[in-house]
């Protein structure tokens, strides 16, 4: 969204004009020690990696629906999830937003989750796929097969736990079943929609975030979804 509104637009096909957005998934629970209620929660240092990153807009969400604004509590940058992480399990950050497989981790360590942004159903999107207009212009069939055997990869994932962890296994480099079973749930079951075809509404929240971001709150959201290449054939 930052590079769109600075001028190096592409198109999202799943979930700008020079940039197309292609696909979206969503969603992360925020988690905080047991007794840090909400009454309690102005000036609470909340994690974030950057000021215009996923995390960070989705963070703004959470802190809507918990009756808050940014000026409630103090976001602090970190740069990157790890570090995130790591702050929350160190108790130098008070919340933060997390999931699978570090939020086992995070559990451990005596945290626990007030809200489930992915449960709340808010039209966002957390990752997606996107690509130059011109590449779009000139490689439809290309994108077409992508497209087709992406959803085919996410047909599986869904109904393959077995063979969906043991891929996990590999990536995240974890041999903890209870972790790797609570990824496959939590992304099969919770985040990943059977069919991610992107919609305006998904950016709009991230458009919201980024009001103050140069050049995002000008954007027309309309002519940045391209949703002719997903679901494949539709």
């Amino acid at each position: 969204m930052v590079q769109i509104g600075a001028g190096r637009p592409r198109k999202l096909r799943d979930s700008g004009p020079r940039t197309l957005f292609l696909l979206a998934l969503k969603g992360r629970p925020l988690s905080e020690k047991p007794g840090e209620e909400r009454r309690r929660a102005p000036g609470k240092r909340i994690g974030v990696t950057t000021s215009s990153g996923s995390i960070y807009v989705a963070t703004l969400a959470a802190l809507k629906q918990l009756g808050l604004s940014p000026k409630d509590v103090h976001l602090v940058s970190l740069g990157s999830v790890t570090n995130v992480n790591n702050a929350l399990v160190a108790g130098s950050v008070d919340a933060a937003l997390s999931h699978p497989p570090a939020s086992t981790r995070i559990e451990a360590a005596g945290y626990h989750s007030i809200l489930d942004l992915a449960k709340q159903k808010i039209p966002t999107s957390n990752v997606g796929l996107a690509t130059t207009t011109a590449y779009a212009t000139g490689h439809k069939k290309e994108i077409k097969k992508f497209m087709t055997a992406l959803q085919q990869a996410i047909d599986r994932e869904k109904s393959d736990e077995k063979y969906a962890e043991s891929e996990l296994a590999k990536h995240l480099k974890t041999s903890d079943p209870k972790a790797l079973k609570q990824t496959w749930e939590y992304f099969a079951k919770e985040v990943l929609p059977s069919r991610p075809t992107p919609t305006v509404a998904q950016l709009q929240t991230s458009k919201d975030a980024l009001a103050k971001t140069p050049g995002v709150s000008g954007l027309d959201l309309s002519k940045i979804v391209d949703d002719t290449y997903f679901p494949p054939g539709h």
